[in-house]
């Protein structure tokens, strides 16, 4: 049975209202795309106008790319900084920059707290990036149903979730690491951000959807792939704005999930 996409209650479908929150139904349903895409080559090429008329998307995931880099470079200037280099060439016989091993008296020391301090690092990166994301999203969910709202607006209904879109984040980044459940990781920010709901139905639902378009879910991590190390190639700022490729990946998504709904008959 379908439901309202404004507060989740089942409706009929035919009503025209919503009897729980008294929304107007058919102002969603027509401010929706009237052709549905059919197949991935349709969802790509929508998705590359849709940013080339909102190029605002585009900006959550460059200033989360900004920042990433950043936050890093701050963290290796610390370790570099603190006398670490010195006492690892101590222990290897060599001067070497390819790990950095931190205030320890012992080798085993230093190694153990570089592993949980990058760990840390790195999951703080991943949580601050994924808020990036989901405010991509919603700039893209809104967009994309006939709205008009930018950086403001889909910031404040991240900060209204930020725990638990923080430990989404987190959470899908870990999952990522898999490498199988790629996908559908991806596909929780869409499906958590459209469906406004928790992360374990967030989950559940982003890998029924891509188990569903198994084949385009493969094709999509590849595309991404692709564009990233492309962007990355561009002199001077590719690798700041390397973020673009994440906010076009994700037009496409929020496209094929549409596409997926109607097929549920959600909408």
């Amino acid at each position: 049975m379908p439901y309202c996409p404004y507060c989740k209650s089942e409706v009929n479908e035919k009503d025209y209202y919503c009897n729980s929150c008294g929304r107007q139904l058919d102002e969603f349903i027509e401010s929706l795309p009237t052709e549905p895409r059919r197949g991935l080559s349709q969802n790509l090429d929508y998705a590359l106008k849709f940013v080339l008329d909102n190029p605002i998307v585009l900006i959550p995931e460059v200033i989360s790319g900004i920042l990433s880099i950043l936050f890093i470079g701050a963290w290796g200037f610390y370790v570099d900084s603190s006398g670490i280099l010195e006492r690892l060439g101590e222990y290897s016989g060599y001067q070497t920059k390819v790990l950095y091993f931190v205030d320890s008296s012992s080798l085993l020391g230093d190694a153990l707290f570089i592993i949980f301090s990058l760990f840390g690092v790195l999951l703080i990166i991943g949580g601050v990036s994924g808020l990036f994301t989901f405010t991509t999203v919603s700039i893209i969910w809104d967009r994309y149903t006939g709205g008009s709202g930018g950086m403001r607006e889909a910031s404040g209904k991240v900060l209204g979730r930020v725990g638990k879109l923080f430990f989404a984040a987190v959470v899908t980044n870990l999952l990522s690491l898999t490498i199988i459940l790629i996908p559908a990781s991806i596909f929780t920010y869409v499906v958590m951000v459209v469906e406004e709901t928790g992360f374990r139905d967030g989950l559940s639902q982003g890998f029924r959807f891509s188990i569903n378009r198994v084949s385009a879910s493969i094709a999509i991590v590849f595309i991404y792939g692709i564009l990233r190390v492309l962007i990355e190639m561009i002199p001077i700022v590719g690798q700041y704005i390397t973020g673009m490729s994440s906010a076009f990946i994700m037009v496409v998504i929020v496209d094929m999930y549409l596409e997926y709904k109607r097929e549920m008959g959600s909408i």
